[in-house]
């Protein structure tokens, strides 16, 4: 779990913006599978750790549209994502179709 942002666990109600309620069969029948969507997201709030004085944002997301499965992502979208990450990192970013292990010890 991230120490340094949070993300709301809320998503937005309304089927015109919350693309995930319409896959929500298909995130059932198949969970295994890795998918990408296009997030758009702003601040919902940032919380004081007044122990150590850090300011920690919460994520809110405000549009999910899902791409499908990773696999079958667009080239043209897997290049523009590659680029950003590069940029990011300032180094050459893992495969698009590397994924890191899942962080489950919030499972608990």
């Amino acid at each position: 779990m991230s120490a340094v942002a949070k993300l709301r666990a809320k998503l937005p109600g309304n089927p015109d913006i919350n693309g995930l309620d319409a896959i929500a069969a298909e995130l059932i029948a198949t969970p295994e599978k890795v998918r990408c969507a296009f997030v758009w997201y702003d601040v919902y709030d940032v919380r004081e750790i007044v122990a150590t004085g850090d300011h920690v944002p919460t994520i809110e997301v405000r549009r999910f549209e899902p791409i499908g499965d990773a696999e079958s992502v667009p080239t043209e979208i897997r290049e523009a994502v590659a680029a950003m990450a590069d940029k990011r990192l300032g180094k050459q970013a893992l495969p698009f179709e590397q994924v890191s292990p899942r962080d489950d010890e919030d499972d608990d």
